[in-house]
């Protein structure tokens, strides 16, 4: 079964020169439809309890490269749409399963919540995702190991 198609990767780039930013497509099947009912009941994203259980090292590599972005002397991952109860859920997970210091943080003036991995646990996360990224990735860990 194909997941993308044929088209290739569309290349552009932003901010005067200084990001690249790829698009490609990807299908949809009605086979994978429950997935989006699991996390979307009544239209609403959550996070299921069950997700400990797929929260892989790979995963945790794609959602960085997804979500993640450097500020100030850390790490943060973007999590605005889940409740707080969602958000300090996975920031347990990682602290719980991957020993990193988390914190959470509302985003100003909003009810809000985004997860920051601390500057001290940025060479833990750069080793044990490293290997999970694609070459065009590096640079975020790059970025993380440039702050230590």
């Amino acid at each position: 079964m194909e997941y993308c198609n044929s088209i290739l990767l569309k290349i552009q780039t932003r901010d005067k020169g200084s990001r690249t930013v790829m698009y490609f497509n990807t299908y949809s099947y009605l086979s994978f439809n429950w997935i989006k009912e699991a996390f979307y009941p009544n239209k609403n994203k959550i996070v299921l309890t069950c997700i400990e259980q797929f929260f892989t090292l790979l995963a945790l590599a794609i959602w960085i490269i997804d979500d993640g972005d450097i500020i100030s002397n850390g790490l943060r991952i973007v999590t605005n749409s889940f409740t707080l109860n969602d958000v300090t859920f996975l920031a347990s997970i990682l602290t719980n399963k991957y020993n990193l210091k988390i914190s959470i943080y509302k985003v100003k003036d909003k009810d809000q919540w985004v997860i920051y991995i601390h500057k001290s646990s940025l060479r833990k996360l750069a080793l044990i995702i490293g290997l999970y990224l694609h070459s065009s990735m590096i640079y975020k860990l790059n970025e993380v190991t440039q702050l230590l």
